[in-house]
């Protein structure tokens, strides 16, 4: 009698522990059968199609931004304008220059012709040729006056066309700058040289934003897409340990999401961790850089260390964007 309940006690536990091995095992080997599956998993197809999707658009962006900047530089004919304006003014110098150069030529032979008249013919001839000779030098000098205030109003825009030449060339030069910058940004290229002759084209300074990155680039919009779900997972995984640690979940629901590694791959509403990754790669894929950066800024501390290398990625990259719209507000004003 005395050994009986003994006997019950370690049948039943003997049953129970065959039952949870046997869980474990099934869990263990079939995570995405029933009832094991906790949410979606990870299609590594989708996220390289996305990745590629990604890749296509940023292509398609350089073109056609390139395409912008070629067809500005073809319609720019402030140059050629200019050049003609200045050939002009300097035409109707010479014609100027050729009328005064005729007039001396008059006044040259009519002094000419007084020298020649007859020395014994009197005073009154001699006070007529006086008179007349003095007539003849104001009415020369007053033509030299006129003239010479033509040739120094037409120097005066001369110097003002050539101005504006240089001005009409330095301004095509930044916006060729400047296309060459954006196109560099777009494809993750280094881009030093094409700031710095946009700098000297245009007289600015260049932004910070696009400087700390000119000799090595920015990283692309498809690399960002890319690198997202690697980090993502980290991030989740180090905020579901720290959330049992907290006790803001149970064991049991933490070891599941771990072993298992899933988390949503669609925007969905809430705080939690998973849900603030699934928005953040949502607008990523959509090109919203920043969008996904407001969005991670709600993740849990614990998560962040794990996003911090694509975070500082994704903010040079949002940064130089937004410098590069800025100098090109700038340059296409002027």
């Amino acid at each position: 009698m005395a050994e009986n309940p003994r006997r019950g006690g370690f049948v039943p536990m003997l049953l129970g522990g065959v039952v949870a091995a046997t869980l474990g095992f099934g869990a263990a080997r079939y995570p995405d059968q029933w009832p094991f599956v906790s949410g979606p998993a990870e299609d590594p197809i989708t996220t390289e199609l996305a990745a590629l999707t990604g890749r296509l658009t940023a292509l398609e962006s350089q073109g056609a931004a390139q395409g912008e900047a070629l067809t500005v530089l073809k319609n720019d004919d402030s140059l050629a304008n200019a050049r003609g304006e200045i050939t002009g003014k300097l035409a109707q110098l010479r014609t100027q220059l050729d009328a005064m150069n005729t007039a001396m030529s008059d006044l040259e032979n009519r002094l000419h012709t007084v020298e020649k008249l007859p020395q014994g013919s009197g005073m009154e001839a001699a006070a007529a040729a006086a008179t007349a000779y003095e007539r003849e030098l104001q009415q020369m000098r007053e033509m030299l006056d006129q003239e010479l205030a033509k040739i120094s109003s037409a120097k005066e825009d001369a110097a003002t066309l050539e101005v504006n030449a240089a001005e009409a060339a330095k301004a095509a030069g930044a916006r060729a700058a400047l296309a060459r910058v954006l196109a560099a940004i777009d494809t993750g290229r280094p881009y030093g040289d094409a700031l710095f002759d946009l700098t000297e084209q245009a007289g600015v300074e260049a932004p910070m934003a696009l400087a700390a990155h000119a000799e090595k680039g920015v990283v692309t919009l498809s690399a960002l897409q890319a690198m997202f779900p690697e980090a993502a997972r980290a991030a989740l995984d180090a905020s579901v340990r720290a959330a049992v640690a907290a006790g803001e979940m149970d064991r049991v629901s933490a070891f599941v999401r771990l072993q298992l590694g899933t988390r949503s791959l669609e925007p969905k509403d809430g705080t939690d961790a998973d849900a603030i990754l699934s928005r953040a790669e949502g607008a990523l894929k959509m090109g919203k850089i920043d969008v996904a950066l407001a969005e991670l800024a709600a993740l849990p501390d614990a998560g962040k260390p794990a996003l911090e290398g694509w975070i500082a990625d994704a903010t040079a990259r949002k940064d130089a964007l937004a410098a590069g719209d800025a100098l090109s507000q700038l340059v296409n004003k002027n």
